[in-house]
């Protein structure tokens, strides 16, 4: 039950989010609550992705279950931060499971480490490019 009101809840939060969102999520194994980041959740980055809804594909939505009961596992005061982002050279919707940090050099570390190639920086509302070595690192 609490797996499928989250799955609702992102879908919601798609169709009233065209280009994206960041939101804290908490539930109490009933109900899921969602609030804005704080400021401490300043550099954003994503770990796994949750859901994938293809605009090109009558809107076909691709769920990670793996990554949804990772979620509905997590003790009820631990902290998640689910974000979204719209890629608009291929029109697809990603739902992602993120990490925040208030800590530049620890951002870009954990990008690195998710293979990321970006961070959001959430008060500035801009990308930092990772800068990787020539092994990829």
């Amino acid at each position: 039950m609490l797996k499928q009101k989250l799955i609702q809840l992102l879908i919601r939060l798609y169709e009233n989010n065209e280009y994206g969102f960041t939101y804290r999520f908490k539930h109490d194994n009933n109900e899921w609550y969602v609030k804005p980041t704080v400021k401490k959740d300043r550099y954003i980055i994503s770990t796994k992705t949750i859901m994938t809804i293809d605009n090109n594909n009558n809107k076909k939505i691709y769920i990670n279950d793996k990554v949804l009961q990772e979620i509905i596992n997590k003790p009820i005061n631990k902290k998640i931060i689910i974000g979204a982002w719209l890629n608009i050279d291929n029109n697809k919707y990603e739902i992602e499971l993120n990490l925040a940090t208030n800590n530049k050099q620890i951002a870009l570390t954990l990008g690195k480490k998710y293979k990321q190639a970006f961070v959001y920086d959430m008060i500035k509302h801009k990308l930092i490019r990772i800068k990787r070595c020539d092994n990829g690192i």
